[in-house]
């Protein structure tokens, strides 16, 4: 069982003490979510796979190049600059090309200690990230365009909290700015020298983040501020202090799953040398072992290193808290393949196709949320059960996925054997099982391969949703496995079920039908309900509930009284 840890609420010092980062500090005001085990909405157990998927050791990048959730592509995270001036225009950082310029400079430096900085103080039996990379960046976006946004509102200016004035400023008149990690230079008419910044949620995907920093008019402090800054992204990313205080202090538990071995464990078994120590103006490269290092989420000037298990806490809340919605990438190349049988109770971000194995059964009852280039491929003899899971997009995500693939064999019938088994791919969808924002939610063969269809699908109770194509079925006759020459009926149904296009339909591709049968024979629609709402964007003007081309299907109400 897992230890639950809140960080308590400390005092606003600017007295500097042995752990504090003068002459800047981190002053952490609120808690690690107490909910961190708890993923989303789900209640995860132990009877699943979660323990596996929220261990942090499951994430380092590199670890193991044939581990899939091991090999990461670099993850860009989108952030914005609010820079708040007096109501005059004074009191912060002006608005021109010299300030644009200051603050593009300081992310290239944090993006450089996010890449290439090694330990001061390192440990012999360690692995490294390869060239120290945590394969993690921070992005203001293209160049010429970077999201820096200057406002002029004095009581914002006078501020110390997010939530009392800019955030709600912001919500109601700028919200598209909520969609990236926010920094907001507040002004500074109390020379305070802290920061601080937001936790991610486990269970709330829409908390914002954000870091506050105080106005510094002097450049040569720029330098210094980047490293605090790229100190507070780590908080953002589910990352502790390695010294105790500040509000987030370190984990020195052996027995705790969050315990960074690799950056306390001098010595294995059991020789930790948990919590650090040092000033801002310790030097750490003195002495290797004396608890002074140059640890990111330390408290030294020369902070800058990442270990390997930190980088793995971050890629870890990249997939399963509120911080993996700000995440732009490439989709990675290998693939998660599901072995067996699977049960996943907690929300997760997958940046990779999942395949499900021949013989394998995945259960998903909690929510999954696909890059847009990811598809989730059901191979022959593979089983695929949502039950009252949602599958989808992430939260500010325009683009849609590509959907579920059942793969098939047109040679095989898709009767079950003796213990409930298909030569089919097979796919289950009950209990409010919820599909969105896909290009074809349901694809019942291996595209473009006409000797893979006849993959399956019954669905009881579930929703299609904003799909610009729910099912598609194709090019396949089930026969009785005696007697080849006799058809049936192909094994797929829908009952209960609604389809839908509402005003939040992306778009991005054409909708023309929510189902496409193609040389398909009895497939069945009992009591669903196919929506379309009015003046929705991309909708071809000649679009169907259900189109079928030489297919046969049968479309079936309930009857409620004799």
């Amino acid at each position: 069982m897992k230890n639950v840890i809140l960080i308590s609420l400390v005092t606003m010092l600017l007295s500097l003490t042995s752990n504090a980062q003068s002459p800047l500090s981190c002053q952490m005001q609120e808690s690690q979510d107490a909910n961190r085990y708890f993923n989303g909405n789900c209640g995860s157990g132990t009877n699943g796979e979660w323990e596996t998927y929220s261990h942090l050791n499951t994430y380092i990048p590199d670890l193991d190049p044939d581990e899939p959730m091991h090999n990461a592509k670099l993850m860009n995270i989108n952030i914005n600059i609010n820079i708040i001036q007096k109501d005059d225009g004074t009191g912060n950082f002006p608005n021109n090309q010299e300030t644009i310029d200051r603050l593009k400079t300081m992310i290239s430096n944090i993006n450089s200690f996010y890449a290439n900085y090694g330990p001061s103080d390192p440990i012999s039996w360690v692995n490294e990230l390869p060239n120290f990379d945590s394969k993690i960046r921070f992005t203001l976006g293209e160049p010429g365009n970077e999201r820096i946004y200057f406002y002029q509102n004095t009581a914002a200016w006078d501020d110390m909290y997010v939530s009392t004035t800019i955030e709600p400023f912001i919500a109601q008149n700028y919200p598209e700015r909520l969609e990236q990690l926010n920094v907001y230079i507040f002004g500074n008419p109390n020379n305070n020298n802290w920061m601080h910044a937001s936790m991610p949620s486990w269970s709330n995907f829409n908390k914002t983040s954000w870091v506050v920093i105080f106005y510094w008019s002097n450049p040569g402090s720029d330098w210094a501020t980047a490293g605090l800054l790229a100190h507070e992204f780590g908080h953002n990313l589910d990352m502790l202090h390695t010294y105790t205080g500040g509000g987030a202090s370190a984990i020195c538990d052996p027995q705790n799953d969050d315990f960074l071995q690799d950056v306390f464990l001098v010595e294995p078994p059991n020789t930790s040398n948990c919590p650090h120590t040092g000033s801002w103006g310790d030097d750490p490269y003195i002495v290797n072992g004396d608890r002074i290092t140059n640890n990111l989420l330390g408290g030294t000037q020369s902070s800058k290193y990442i270990s390997p298990m930190q980088a793995g806490q971050m890629h870890r809340s990249l997939a399963i808290t509120s911080i993996r919605k700000y995440v732009t990438c490439e989709k990675s190349e290998i693939p998660l393949v599901i072995e067996g049988e699977q049960f996943w109770d907690f929300d997760i971000k997958l940046y990779r196709d999942l395949i499900i194995n021949p013989n394998s059964e995945l259960t998903i009852n909690c929510h999954v949320v696909l890059h847009p280039d990811a598809n989730i491929v059901v191979k022959p003899g593979g089983k695929l059960i949502i039950d009252g899971g949602i599958i989808g997009t992430d939260i500010y995500e325009t683009q849609p996925w590509q959907g579920i693939q059942v793969w098939g064999d047109k040679t095989a019938h898709q009767f079950p054997d003796a213990n409930g088994n298909y030569q089919q791919g097979y796919l289950e969808l009950k209990n409010g099982a919820t599909i969105e924002n896909a290009i074809v939610a349901v694809d019942l063969w291996k595209p473009d391969d006409y000797s893979a269809t006849g993959g399956i699908v019954h669905a009881d109770g579930a929703i299609f949703r904003n799909n610009a194509k729910s099912v598609h079925a194709l090019h396949y006759k089930n026969f009785n496995p005696y007697d080849p020459t006799q058809e049936f009926d192909y094994n797929s149904h829908f009952k209960n079920c609604i389809f839908e296009i509402t005003n939040d339909y992306s778009g991005d591709e054409i909708f023309y039908k929510h189902v496409d049968l193609a040389y398909v024979k009895g497939v069945n629609f009992q009591s669903c309900d196919f929506s379309l709402a009015e003046n929705v964007t991309g909708v071809s003007p000649w679009n169907h509930a259900i189109a079928g081309y030489d297919a046969k299907f049968g479309v079936k109400a309930f009857c409620n009284s004799l």
